[in-house]
Protein backbone atom coordinates (compact mmCIF):
# COMPACT_ATOMS: atom_id res chain seq x y z
CA UNK A 1 0.00 0.00 0.00
CA UNK A 2 1.32 3.24 -1.36
CA UNK A 3 0.34 6.94 -0.24
CA UNK A 4 0.19 9.93 -2.95
CA UNK A 5 -0.68 13.57 -2.91
CA UNK A 6 -2.69 13.93 -6.06
CA UNK A 7 -2.35 17.72 -7.75
CA UNK A 8 -3.43 16.27 -11.14
CA UNK A 9 -7.43 15.97 -10.46
CA UNK A 10 -9.60 17.27 -13.10
CA UNK A 11 -11.66 20.54 -11.62
CA UNK A 12 -15.05 19.92 -12.00
CA UNK A 13 -16.36 23.55 -12.21
CA UNK A 14 -13.88 23.76 -15.50
CA UNK A 15 -15.67 20.73 -17.09
CA UNK A 16 -18.92 21.58 -16.24
CA UNK A 17 -18.35 25.01 -18.07
CA UNK A 18 -17.48 23.11 -20.75
CA UNK A 19 -19.80 20.82 -21.27
CA UNK A 20 -22.94 21.72 -19.30
CA UNK A 21 -25.33 18.85 -20.44
CA UNK A 22 -23.19 15.99 -19.78
CA UNK A 23 -21.15 17.03 -16.44
CA UNK A 24 -23.04 17.32 -13.57
CA UNK A 25 -21.44 17.97 -10.44
CA UNK A 26 -22.48 18.49 -6.69
CA UNK A 27 -23.34 21.73 -5.20
CA UNK A 28 -20.28 23.51 -3.18
CA UNK A 29 -22.21 23.50 -0.20
CA UNK A 30 -22.29 19.25 0.07
CA UNK A 31 -18.62 19.02 0.07
CA UNK A 32 -18.32 20.52 3.61
CA UNK A 33 -20.72 17.22 4.59
CA UNK A 34 -18.13 14.82 3.19
CA UNK A 35 -17.20 12.01 6.30
CA UNK A 36 -15.15 9.03 6.98
CA UNK A 37 -16.72 6.13 5.02
CA UNK A 38 -18.10 8.12 2.40
CA UNK A 39 -17.58 7.39 -1.09
CA UNK A 40 -16.18 10.94 -3.30
CA UNK A 41 -15.91 10.83 -7.06
CA UNK A 42 -12.87 12.28 -8.96
CA UNK A 43 -11.75 12.72 -12.42
CA UNK A 44 -7.91 12.20 -13.42
CA UNK A 45 -6.57 11.19 -16.99
CA UNK A 46 -9.89 11.19 -18.20
CA UNK A 47 -11.45 8.90 -16.24
CA UNK A 48 -13.95 9.03 -13.49
CA UNK A 49 -13.23 7.20 -10.22
CA UNK A 50 -14.70 6.72 -6.76
CA UNK A 51 -12.91 6.57 -3.52
CA UNK A 52 -13.33 5.90 0.11
CA UNK A 53 -13.15 8.45 2.45
CA UNK A 54 -10.55 7.21 5.41
CA UNK A 55 -9.82 10.32 6.66
CA UNK A 56 -11.00 14.13 6.69
CA UNK A 57 -8.70 17.22 7.62
CA UNK A 58 -10.35 20.34 6.82
CA UNK A 59 -10.76 20.63 3.26
CA UNK A 60 -8.12 17.84 2.74
CA UNK A 61 -9.33 14.01 2.52
CA UNK A 62 -7.55 10.47 2.13
CA UNK A 63 -9.09 8.58 0.77
CA UNK A 64 -8.72 4.58 -0.20
CA UNK A 65 -8.87 3.08 -3.59
CA UNK A 66 -10.96 -0.03 -3.36
CA UNK A 67 -11.18 -1.18 -7.18
CA UNK A 68 -8.87 -1.32 -9.84
CA UNK A 69 -7.90 2.01 -11.86
CA UNK A 70 -7.05 0.70 -15.55
CA UNK A 71 -6.92 4.79 -16.10
CA UNK A 72 -5.18 5.46 -13.53
CA UNK A 73 -2.61 2.84 -13.36
CA UNK A 74 -0.35 4.93 -10.78
CA UNK A 75 -2.70 3.87 -8.38
CA UNK A 76 -3.24 -0.19 -7.11
CA UNK A 77 -6.54 -1.28 -5.36
CA UNK A 78 -5.13 -0.30 -1.62
CA UNK A 79 -3.45 2.44 -2.27
CA UNK A 80 -4.46 6.07 -0.28
CA UNK A 81 -4.56 9.38 -1.89
CA UNK A 82 -4.71 12.93 -0.20
CA UNK A 83 -6.65 15.82 -2.18
CA UNK A 84 -8.90 18.58 -1.75
CA UNK A 85 -12.43 18.46 -1.68
CA UNK A 86 -12.87 21.12 -4.47
CA UNK A 87 -11.94 17.96 -7.31
CA UNK A 88 -14.99 16.29 -5.97
CA UNK A 89 -17.15 15.41 -8.98
CA UNK A 90 -19.77 13.84 -6.06
CA UNK A 91 -20.16 12.29 -2.97
CA UNK A 92 -21.93 9.17 -1.70
CA UNK A 93 -23.07 8.71 1.80
CA UNK A 94 -23.68 4.75 1.72
CA UNK A 95 -25.51 4.78 4.91
CA UNK A 96 -28.53 6.45 3.19
CA UNK A 97 -28.22 4.30 0.04
CA UNK A 98 -26.99 0.91 1.56
CA UNK A 99 -24.52 0.45 -1.84
CA UNK A 100 -20.92 1.38 -2.59
CA UNK A 101 -21.01 3.09 -5.84
CA UNK A 102 -19.40 0.55 -8.94
CA UNK A 103 -16.39 1.88 -11.36
CA UNK A 104 -18.92 1.22 -13.83
CA UNK A 105 -20.84 3.72 -12.81
CA UNK A 106 -18.62 6.31 -14.14
CA UNK A 107 -19.45 8.01 -17.63
CA UNK A 108 -17.51 9.00 -19.52
CA UNK A 109 -17.03 12.39 -21.67
CA UNK A 110 -15.55 14.03 -24.93
CA UNK A 111 -11.70 15.17 -24.13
Amino acid sequence: MATFIVNDLADPHELNRQYPTTVHIIQDVYKQNVKEDYYVKLRRNGAYFWVKVIEVDGKTITGLIYHPLSCNAKFSIGDLIIFEICYAFDIYDPYTFNLIPRSDQANVIPQ
